[in-house]
């Protein structure tokens, strides 16, 4: 069987990652939001290989 993550799904998910490099600070709720796409994407990818 073989799982994959949707493009626009990666593309968020690079964008929310590049906006907290970028921010000098974060919200709660944006924290949450991202530890929820990085614990869907594990649970996709589990090795964490992107390819």
């Amino acid at each position: 069987m073989e799982y994959r993550l949707p493009e626009d799904k990666l593309q968020d998910l690079g964008a929310v990652i590049g906006g907290m490099q970028a921010a000098r600070k974060a919200t709660l709720r944006e924290i949450q939001s991202l530890l929820g796409k990085l614990n869907f994407t594990c649970r996709i990818l589990p090795s964490g290989h992107f390819a």
